[in-house]
């Protein structure tokens, strides 16, 4: 091609910059399954250089930078109002003292009254009342002084602990946005990795291998939660899925999917379910005993694999139904386990 006919190619490419990321991670996807699979759908010809994916590579890099916020992380705030007079009021050493003192008076008191009385007993209970007119005044006032210093530090305390709350609440979100940008990075280097892949495997096969897919992608209009649920139904009415389990069927489809494909040949009885905020897919089959497999992506070559290379494979991940196996399979997805709404 001409270096005119391929600056023509790359102008023509600008119409895509107004796909946001998973959109654009996603035409792209298509457009490398399409290289070697010409059935894969599009509305439009999908780009089919490798200059011009590349390119396409490019642009999903700068809008993967162009989401991430480069804001430092707030400082945690530092308290600094007057110091925590203790949860309970703790007397001073002069005071400790009187009270000792009092402690004494109060024993000689008890004791004369067990085994002695008369005169010197209406004496040493005026020593313990002396004691105690001299506890009384220091009592009060150290006490008085405790709850001033304790109104103080709770009228300067409660604002700052607001200030702390607000401030683990930001950079719990800050947090979030580093994860959503570091997974942003993974799906663009992975990306890449494809576009790559796909371009060194026709470079050394020759021309592009026409294997048939064990799936049928769901046609245009057949995109529902019912429409899946009617090949399930096609499936049983054919004696097929002993264990059906019709509850976690529902969950699964329950999960933010986008598109669906439903599993012909070895897999019949089998749906793959694909996203718009990831290029991985879920593989399923709602039978008893049965594990859910998470693939890294929709690519034809995992897609082709029985369950035996899957497991083998470190691109799958198995995920038994038992425990918390449902928030797994979110976590796997990069799907919130608080809405069902994916993560940026």
């Amino acid at each position: 091609m001409s270096e005119a006919g391929e600056n023509e190619q790359f102008l023509h490419l600008d119409r895509y910059e107004e796909l946001g990321f998973a959109r654009l991670r996603r035409f792209i996807h298509d457009a490398v399954e399409r290289l070697s699979d010409p059935s894969v759908p599009g509305n439009e010809e999908l780009p089919r250089s490798e200059g011009e994916l590349y390119a396409l590579c490019d642009m999903l890099q700068a809008k993967a930078d162009a989401l991430k916020d480069y804001t430092p992380l707030p400082e945690c705030p530092v308290y600094e109002g007057p110091p925590d007079p203790g949860y309970y009021f703790t007397p001073s050493d002069e005071l400790g003292a009187l009270y000792g003192e009092l402690e004494r008076a109060e024993e000689r008191v008890d004791y004369e009254i067990e085994h002695g009385g008369g005169v010197y007993l209406e004496y040493i209970q005026g020593e313990l009342k002396k004691v105690e007119q001299k506890v009384d005044p220091v009592e009060r006032r150290e006490k008085e002084e405790y709850q001033k210093r304790l109104r103080a530090y709770r009228e300067a305390h409660d604002p700052y602990m607001r200030h702390v709350r607000s401030w683990r609440a930001e950079v719990r979100q800050a947090e979030k946005r580093r994860e959503a940008e570091a997974n942003r990075d993974e799906l663009v280097r992975r990306t890449y990795q494809k576009v790559k892949r796909a371009f060194d495997r026709k470079r050394a096969s020759g021309p592009k291998s026409r294997d048939t897919l064990p799936w049928e992608l769901a046609a245009p209009g057949e995109r529902t939660d019912e429409h899946v649920r009617g090949y399930f139904r096609e499936v049983l009415h054919r004696g097929q899925l002993d264990g059906f389990d019709q509850e976690r069927l529902d969950m699964i489809l329950a999960l933010p999917w986008s598109d669906w494909s439903r599993g012909t040949a070895g897999f019949y009885g089998y749906i793959v379910l694909w996203f718009d905020h990831t290029e991985k897919v879920l593989m399923e089959c709602p039978v008893r005993d049965n594990a859910i497999y998470v693939l890294d992506s929709g690519e034809k070559r995992l897609l082709q694999m029985n369950k035996q290379e899957l497991i083998a494979s470190s691109e799958a991940k198995r995920i038994f139904h038992s425990g918390d196996w449902y928030q797994r399979v979110k976590q796997e997805l990069g799907i919130s386990t608080s809405t069902e709404q994916p993560d940026d």
